[in-house]
């Protein structure tokens, strides 16, 4: 599981849906969700991610609907049967994504690439208050 914590820095709701962005090391992530724990503007939160829920581009150039965009160095890769686990610098955090060793291949992946992380809203989730 990934772990980063920021802040709650907006808050938007419609019916039941609520969108709440969240600002961590100078940049902006989203979350999306139909529940939300009671929170307001100025709280400080641990998100989490599922290493599975980051996909990764390289040279990516263009626009994409994912809410969340985060630009990270590869740091390690272990490579298995089928998947592979890809450890990314994210400022001052360590980030786990785990993807098909296939995808990996088609990337030429490896340590020391510059990359793209990109993470649905909905993906996005509040582990705890701080």
């Amino acid at each position: 599981m990934n772990y980063l914590d920021g802040v709650v820095s907006n808050i938007e709701n419609c019916d039941s849906l609520h969108i709440v962005e969240f600002a961590v090391e100078n940049e902006h992530l989203y979350m999306m969700s139909l529940e939300i724990p009671t929170i307001h503007v100025g709280l400080h939160v641990r998100l989490a991610i599922k290493p599975l829920s980051i996909a990764i581009a390289k040279r990516f150039l263009g626009s994409i609907s994912f809410s969340n965009k985060l630009f990270a160095t590869v740091k390690q890769i272990s490579e298995g049967v089928l998947l592979c686990s890809v450890k990314l610098d994210f400022k001052t955090h360590e980030l786990e994504a785990v993807l098909r060793k296939k995808a990996l291949e088609n990337m030429h992946l490896k340590v020391g690439d510059s990359v793209v992380l990109f993470i649905k809203a909905s993906d996005v989730f509040i582990k705890e208050v701080l």
